[in-house]
């Protein structure tokens, strides 16, 4: 990967430590990538799945191109995955499911297609979810139901379809859900389980009756 005038400060000298953008645990394992909004362009390479005590992945707003590399879901130890506002094609692996510490995974505003995987609902950590304004296809998967901790999930304008299963009283501490610009069908199974959304946004043709607002 190039990042631009970073790059100068990168791979030098042999202790990674010190690299610019890297941090290390008490033990000098890589622990942090921190490489968010420095330009840098290329691949993610599979070399990444080499760091095995890394928890958190921050390379959004950048111009990272090819897909998400399966050797990243190796990683059982992260915690955060950040790559939105990037330009990856690609799917997203049902080794996502392998990631049972995961809190935050967040790729949207990039070009990814297929499915949602079903694995998701094995990370059961998981805080916020993020795959909006991708090319996502096919239906919400109801394992999503098993994330209780879940609190924002961004699934807007994809090419989602189906109908919308029951997230609002399967996940309580739900507070942002985001399903505009879809192909859902159907209406939304509002539930009063004595908690409110801040945001519940859906397209306009979709029955809605808890929705804070809608999408033409």
């Amino acid at each position: 990967m190039d990042m631009g005038a970073s790059d100068t400060l990168w791979l030098s000298g042999s202790n990674y430590c010190k690299w610019i953008h890297v941090r290390c645990d008490a033990f000098d394992n890589v622990a942090e990538l921190l490489l968010d909004n420095i330009n840098m362009i290329g691949t993610i390479p599979r070399e990444i799945g080499l760091f095995d005590k890394l928890v958190i992945i921050l390379m959004e707003e950048n111009h990272i191109t090819g897909n998400i590399p399966e050797e990243l879901y190796s990683n059982r130890d992260l915690e955060e995955v950040m790559l939105y506002e990037n330009f990856l094609s690609g799917t997203i692996s049902n080794k996502v499911g392998d990631l049972s510490k995961l809190t935050h995974f967040a790729v949207d505003n990039n070009d990814l297609h297929g499915t949602i995987p079903s694995t998701f609902g094995n990370c059961r950590n998981l805080v916020e979810l993020w795959l909006y304004e991708n090319n996502l296809s096919g239906p919400i998967p109801n394992t999503i139901k098993n994330l209780k901790k879940l609190e924002i999930l961004g699934l807007g304008h994809n090419y989602l379809s189906g109908t919308i299963p029951t997230l609002l009283e399967a996940n309580p501490n739900l507070y942002e859900l985001y399903l505009d610009g879809n192909n859902f069908s159907g209406a939304v199974p509002c539930y009063d389980n004595g908690t409110y959304l801040d945001v519940l946004l859906v397209d306009c043709y979709i029955q809605c009756h808890c929705c804070t607002d809608c999408s033409n």
